[in-house]
């Protein structure tokens, strides 16, 4: 049995420009509407996407505009596999590009300070019923597919670990990046 986990295409969203703290989460909302980049991923991902006999997706669009990228028809939503949720913050005067806001705000609820404990609690949460949904699927189909997003498929994958489930491919945390977990003996 294998579980494949995939992060979403490229966003089209600027992520560059420095937002002020109490702006993020209306950036947040245009990121998860953004429509991504067509450039295709790698052949392997694709050979693995053919081979794959269940697919999930998050509901938000860049996880699912993914899914037809690769050529997947047919695949299954749901909200578990949504991106972990950010907090929201509000330093006034402090304005950083979005992409550091997010690497800071990740890494804080990672080493669970500040108000980032509720919000990763509810992540890992999510990311535990995940990981069943993944397992049960891998039973009845053998290779299951999530394309979700980097921090979510994170989570996804420390819980795979405590599962007995191994890590034999790991491509890196960008773009069209994919971890391959093999079930124990």
């Amino acid at each position: 049995m294998r579980i494949i986990l995939v992060r979403h295409a490229k966003v089209l969203a600027d992520t560059d420009t420095p937002v002020l703290a109490a702006q993020l989460q209306t950036w947040l909302k245009h990121y998860d509407t953004a429509p991504v980049d067509n450039a295709l991923p790698s052949q392997e991902l694709f050979r693995l996407a053919q081979a794959s006999r269940f697919v999930f997706t998050s509901t938000l669009s860049r996880a699912q505009h993914s899914a037809r990228l690769l050529g997947i028809k047919h695949f299954t939503t749901d909200a578990h596999f949504n991106e972990a949720d950010i907090p929201n913050i509000t330093l006034p005067f402090l304005s950083l590009p979005p992409k550091t806001w997010l690497a800071i705000l990740r890494w804080l609820m990672v080493l669970r300070l500040g108000k980032a404990d509720a919000t990763f609690r509810l992540s890992k949460q999510r990311a535990h019923r995940a990981a069943t949904l993944l397992e049960e699927k891998a039973k009845t189909y053998e290779n299951v597919m999530l394309i979700g997003h980097g921090g979510m498929n994170w989570l996804i994958g420390k819980e795979l670990k405590k599962r007995g489930w191994h890590p034999v491919i790991r491509t890196g945390h960008g773009n069209w990046d994919y971890s391959v977990f093999a079930s124990h003996p």
